[in-house]
């Protein structure tokens, strides 16, 4: 499944994007900001990271903790 997950207004026009998407028969998590070019269509930045789609659930672990007051270190949370 591949799509749009999240996004939110940055600065200056520019948007932050989390989607899935597949590139070489791979699917990826891709959290990139964006801006608007003159034709009033939106290109990615090279700001931002992409990872293996399968980290998805690791991300929203440590999201879910991290907002609990529980933040996770070490091996658990990639540091």
């Amino acid at each position: 499944m591949t799509g749009l997950i999240f996004e939110t207004p940055g600065r200056s026009g520019e948007t932050w994007r989390l989607e899935v998407v597949q590139h070489n028969g791979r699917t990826f998590a891709n959290l990139r900001k964006w801006w608007l070019d003159r034709d009033g269509q939106w290109k990615p930045t090279k700001q931002g990271a992409t990872f293996p789609r399968e980290r998805l659930s690791d991300l929203r672990r440590n999201i879910e903790a991290y907002e609990a007051g529980d933040a996770l270190s070490g091996p658990e949370n990639g540091s």
